[in-house]
């Protein structure tokens, strides 16, 4: 699952950082726990919510009914990019965010839409492997019909015309490893948020995916 390797990779780093520390100064500082606790915090909750979702997604034909609870965008998005903080220094990619206005409110499932910005972010930077731009904007306001729109946008290597219809079918992947279910989930819960899952993209510029909450 894509939400498996950010978590492993966060846990790698702060494994190995304190014992590195440890071994050379024989104490951690205080402002170095801070930074560790913010990041076990991160693991943890991810952990439980990753429990939650293999534990309800059995397969493509038992997604739950969403438990919908006020959320707190901003929010959402730090948690998103300290998950895949590690991942992105590794591979020099630079994560901005725009949210208008800033205190934006989204009523929907937590987990399940926490769990569609993972896929979508782990695409764009596998997207970006061998582009020079690295590049991803999460961005969230509302359009001009009133609905709350979500975005994840990448500077990737963009999506074929062919591919890009194929996208949302289950087990279609343009990945050697992917398992292509990722993006078919990720369109059946935004589904069951009454919502939808649109993308766009441009050979050689980028991709852009949009989630569409109805007001």
């Amino acid at each position: 699952m894509n939400s498996i390797a950010p978590i492993s990779s966060l846990a790698a780093t702060i494994n190995s950082d304190l014992k590195s520390k440890i071994k050379n100064k024989g104490s951690v500082e205080q402002e170095d726990l801070q930074d560790y606790q913010m990041g076990i915090s991160t693991i943890e909750k991810r952990s439980e919510g990753l429990i939650n979702f293999v534990s309800d997604f059995r397969s493509l034909a038992h997604i739950p009914n969403p438990k919908f609870t006020a959320i707190n965008i901003e929010e959402l998005f730090d948690r998103l990019e300290i998950l895949f903080q590690n991942q992105c220094e590794e591979k020099a990619i630079k994560i901005s965010k725009e949210i208008l206005p800033k205190d934006l409110l989204l009523f929907a499932d937590c987990a399940l839409i926490e769990q569609v910005l993972i896929n979508l972010t782990q695409n764009a930077i596998h997207a970006m492997e061998e582009t020079e731009k690295k590049e991803i904007n999460l961005r969230a306001y509302i359009d001009d019909n009133g609905k709350i729109i979500l975005e994840v946008a990448d500077t990737g290597k963009g999506i074929e015309e062919e591919a890009l219809n194929k996208i949302f079918i289950p087990f279609f992947t343009t990945k050697q490893k992917g398992s292509g279910i990722g993006l078919s989930l990720s369109k059946q819960i935004m589904r069951r948020h009454k919502g939808n899952l649109q993308v766009k993209s441009s050979v050689g510029v980028g991709t852009v995916f949009k989630l569409i909450f109805n007001a």
